[in-house]
């Protein structure tokens, strides 16, 4: 079951974060700033919000603080984030995920 949401969040942190524009701070709203980036659904948008404010909501802001920050325009057209750039945000999210009664979803 662990594993399963290990999985679920991974997806939607790639997908979520992944959407935001550079700037000051993050928002579940925000598209990202290279060329082929898309405006995120409200589905994503609703799906980022519930993880802003669930249990472990200030882990989830950090991780997606540290993808806004490290984000760059990759050969595609669409924003990255490097492997490694948050390594320690994403091991911080996704041990409380784990250790969240019910997860994080």
């Amino acid at each position: 079951m662990k594993l399963r949401y290990l999985v679920l969040a991974g997806a939607l942190v790639t997908s979520a974060f992944g959407l935001m524009a550079c700037g000051s701070s993050v928002s579940c709203s925000d598209k990202g700033s290279c060329s082929n980036d898309v405006a995120p659904t409200q589905a994503q948008i609703d799906a980022c919000n519930k993880l802003f404010n669930g249990p472990c909501g200030s882990q989830s802001k950090t991780l997606a603080q540290c993808s806004k920050d490290n984000s760059t325009c990759g050969s595609d057209g669409h924003s990255t984030v490097a492997s490694g750039k948050c390594d320690v945000e994403t091991s911080a999210f996704t041990t409380c995920c784990v250790g969240a009664d019910g997860g994080c979803f």
